[in-house]
């Protein structure tokens, strides 16, 4: 195939080497065993770019493929589509086509910010580079017209809110608090048009920091669904393929992980297994890095992550039946020294662990630790006069000033700041969700505990 887009005048991706991850047999396992938008996807690159001694595949069935992925929401499928109807060699005997590679390309943005795979980092600058030579401007209004009368069936289904969700994205007038509230307006008008593969769009794209606006967002079964029926493919896809590319497939895999246990911590006691599909592959995940942490080419960070959620599902029992000595296991692989620097709140967690099997002595040590690491942190973002403490971090000084320093008017303080943090706004909203509710719930507790508050 032609290497150059014939309207753009840029190169095509190089599609064997950057997005290998998909072209290998354990993805191709993966695709045959699930049917999803990734397994046509994977279907696809493969018969065209993989090693083929293995599947007979006719021209005609991979642009039929490709065209199934893009019309169940995936990216690299519209992207690849797009690629094809603006190359001059009829790939797939397809004629170069500007209206439908304009389309392929719209469709391609859209869903890369439903994607899981963060594919907007790849695919704005091909969208940016093709609407700019088109003559579009930022109000995309072009395009908009274009997607409007298509009768390409790939569009047909999310036209509106899609002219809708980019304009807001690439309308740079807008002041960032604007675009969040057209976001927000989006979900309460366009309700019928937001299904698992859409909320993708919306999770880090609405969150304000106001806890009761936010969570009746971040609660519904459209987001459970995401979780089940989108992120699952992710930790899905590792599992077949860990031993060939466990280092980049458990680095791409960290933030989902992260994402997925706050949640669970944000629910709390309330967890009625709402994303379980999603938190068993998880759970495979963590026990393939735990157990082949001496063969798996894991990054160190990566196994801390991994090696912690695991340790934290035993100490609560998310999923699987609550084991405190496994809990602990799980904790003392973890390098201690270092993720008291990057990383105190797993030390945090592994201090309470300790303290529950009666280890109260290295609990106590650990605390102290915590706490002395956690004041510098405070202290050096105060003293620079800077504003982005986090939830988190105003949830764990609250904790430990009330049951390590017994100081019950820090620790209020501290749970006040937790509970009206705003900070990390579109920064894993699970994150500050969860521990808004949880600063909340302290705070609560501790006004009946203290009788000068309640004075």
């Amino acid at each position: 195939m032609d290497s150059i887009n014939i309207f753009t005048q840029k190169p095509f991706c190089d599609w064997s080497q950057q997005y290998s991850l998909f072209i290998s047999k354990g993805a191709l396992a993966f695709a045959r065993k699930y049917s999803s938008p990734l397994s046509f996807l994977i279907q696809a690159l493969y018969a065209e770019f993989g090693t083929t001694s293995d599947i007979s595949e006719t021209s005609t069935t991979i642009f039929e493929t490709y065209s199934e992925g893009a019309r169940l929401g995936d990216a690299l499928c519209c992207l690849r589509l797009h690629e094809i109807y603006s190359s001059k060699d009829n790939v797939y005997d397809v004629i170069p086509n500007i209206e439908k590679a304009w389309l392929y390309i719209i469709l391609a943005q859209f869903y890369s910010l439903c994607s899981p795979f963060g594919l907007e980092v790849e695919i704005n600058p091909i969208f940016i580079d093709f609407i700019t030579a088109m003559g579009d401007d930022l109000k995309l209004t072009k395009s908009k017209e274009l997607l409007e009368k298509s009768d390409e069936i790939s569009a047909k289904e999310y036209k509106e809110i899609i002219g809708k969700v980019l304009t807001s994205c690439y309308d740079q007038t807008l002041p960032g608090e604007e675009n969040l509230e057209k976001f927000q307006n989006m979900l309460t008008i366009h309700d019928e048009f937001i299904d698992d593969l859409l909320i993708g769009t919306f999770l880090m794209n609405i969150f304000t920091g106001h806890y009761e606006a936010d969570a009746k967002f971040m609660d519904n079964e459209k987001v459970h669904m995401y979780f089940n029926n989108r992120i699952v493919d992710i930790f899905r896809l590792y599992n077949v393929t860990f031993k060939v590319q466990g280092e980049t497939h458990a680095m791409m895999l960290t933030a989902f992980a992260v994402n997925i246990w706050h949640f669970l911590l944000w629910k709390g006691k309330n967890y009625k297994g709402e994303i379980d599909e999603c938190l068993n592959e998880l759970l495979r995940t963590c026990r393939i890095i735990f157990d082949n942490k001496d063969r798996l080419n894991v990054s160190i960070d990566a196994h801390h992550i991994f090696t912690s959620i695991l340790g934290a599902c035993y100490a609560k029992g998310f999923f699987i039946k609550k084991n405190l000595k496994k809990a602990l296991d799980c904790y003392n692989e973890l390098n201690e020294s270092e993720l008291l620097q990057t990383s105190p709140n797993l030390m945090f967690d592994k201090a309470r662990v300790l303290e529950k099997v009666g280890l109260i002595q290295e609990s106590d040590n650990l605390k102290h630790l915590v706490y002395e690491k956690y004041l510098k942190i405070v202290k050096q973002i105060e003293d620079n006069k800077e504003d982005n403490v986090l939830a988190n971090e105003y949830y764990i000084l609250g904790v430990l000033e009330e049951i390590y320093k017994k100081n019950l008017d820090k620790a209020e303080e501290y749970f006040k700041k937790g509970r009206e943090n705003v900070k990390g706004i579109n920064h894993r909203p699970f994150e500050s969700l969860a521990f808004q509710r949880k600063c909340q719930s302290k705070l609560q507790k501790i006004q009946i505990k203290n009788p000068i508050t309640l004075k």
